[in-house]
């Protein structure tokens, strides 16, 4: 008061709430939460192996389709052939050629990914090969964009080479009285992060009056570009010219960096 006297003190009563950092509901939602993210950790790491187990597991289908017995039986008695003949120099030629196609065979089926350039390299001796075979019933044309960094851009692996022997084995290899024609070409897309890659041939063609049937490798190279997940694809289809049918396989690949 004004004469320096204290009056009666005023008591007040209040409580002081419990921080919400430290109640436990915050501790209850904290670790419902760490509940869910080991959860999805582990969800996706399971999806993840299962889908890599699958790519290994179609990558092993794609080579043994690659590797058939077939193929290795023909380039042994086409090397036998030229060894009875005394044809030496072309038996060794063969060889050689031979042994780096296994080898690419074997390469790519432990790869997701290859080098264009090894991809050519590939197509340019397995050509090669089938074309000694078949004693240079058909030719071949390969065609690369010059826009294209063979050395620097990888695609899937195991996808252009089955085509190009459907190309051979059901295309021009039938043909009678007429030379057969293979045409491997690749482009850069538009958006430039794909190349185009077409393989026609002047064979006999497909029958259209039923579904395109596509085989074991090509069912293989569908289950796995939907499981790689890249903007990738491929349609087949006749074609038509003025001498006869033909057979075109046009695909998209998206390119990879090295």
């Amino acid at each position: 008061n004004a004469q320096g006297a204290w009056g009666i003190p005023a008591r007040i009563t209040f409580d002081i709430a419990t921080p919400f950092w430290k109640s436990d509901i915050f501790y209850g939602t904290l670790a419902l939460l760490a509940l869910l993210l080991a959860y999805a950790v582990y969800h996706f790491q399971t999806k993840s192996i299962k889908r890599e187990a699958k790519i290994a597991q179609l990558q092993l289908s794609a080579l043994r389709s690659q590797m058939n017995p077939h193929f290795i039986f023909n380039a042994f008695n086409s090397i036998r052939g030229f060894m009875v003949k005394g044809k030496i120099e072309q038996a060794e030629n063969f060889l050689v050629k031979f042994s780096r196609v296994v080898r690419a065979f074997l390469n790519q089926s432990n790869n997701d990914y290859i080098l264009l350039d090894d991809e050519i390299k590939l197509i340019h001796d397995y050509l090669e090969l089938e074309q000694i075979r078949s004693n240079n019933c058909f030719d071949y044309i390969i065609r690369i964009g010059d826009d294209i960094e063979t050395n620097l851009s990888s695609i899937p692996s195991m996808i252009i080479q089955p085509f190009v022997e459907n190309a051979v084995l059901h295309g021009v290899l039938p043909l009678k009285n007429k030379q057969g024609l293979i045409k491997v070409t690749m482009e850069l897309s538009k958006n430039q992060e794909s190349i185009v890659c077409t393989v026609s041939d002047n064979g006999v063609g497909v029958d259209e009056t039923d579904p395109i049937k596509q085989g074991h490798a090509l069912s293989i190279i569908e289950k796995r570009l939907r499981l790689i997940g890249s903007d990738s694809g491929f349609y087949i289809r006749n074609q038509k010219d003025g001498e006869g049918s033909g057979t075109i396989v046009a695909l998209k690949l998206k390119l990879f960096g090295s």
